[in-house]
């Protein structure tokens, strides 16, 4: 009995030691809209200026997720959840991974190789008054609390 006692206290430890070294592992980066582009090639703003997204990475950037600033995910269902599929144009491509039921299609996002810019390809913003088709430029910024991108 004592031998079981044991066995399961190590095997607990053993699971959340493993909890907190996934967590430690991740990192959020905070990124601030710039823009949109639309299918002409033309800015447009479907987003206020002032607008900044976290995104948290872990499994070694294999997975990300739209988070607050702590990196506290809560949107569920795999929504707002991306997964790594490729490269491809020297961009970093992930999807998301479940499909949002109040709009058509999966999110994508396209990061530089150093994470420094995303391109977000986003379902919402077909319902935006300006343009149905447009991509979300975003900067990342160090400081998530200053004013103006690095």
């Amino acid at each position: 009995m004592l031998k079981m006692k044991r066995t399961y206290l190590l095997v607990i430890g053993l699971l959340l030691s493993i909890i907190v070294l996934q967590n430690v592992n991740a990192q959020t980066y905070c990124y601030k809209y710039l823009h949109s582009i639309n299918d002409d090639g033309v800015k447009v703003m479907v987003l206020g200026s002032n607008a900044k997204f976290f995104f948290t990475f872990s499994n070694n950037k294999k997975k990300c997720f739209l988070t607050d600033k702590n990196g506290v995910y809560s949107s569920g269902y795999g929504q707002n959840s991306y997964e790594y599929i490729g490269s491809k144009n020297d961009m970093l491509i992930y999807k998301e991974c479940n499909q949002n039921m109040f709009r058509n299609g999966q999110d994508m996002l396209y990061f530089s190789p150093n994470y420094s810019r995303l391109n977000w390809k986003s379902g919402y913003d077909k319902y935006s008054p300006n343009d149905a088709n447009t991509i979300r430029v975003l900067q990342y910024m160090k400081n998530p609390d200053q004013e103006d991108t690095p």
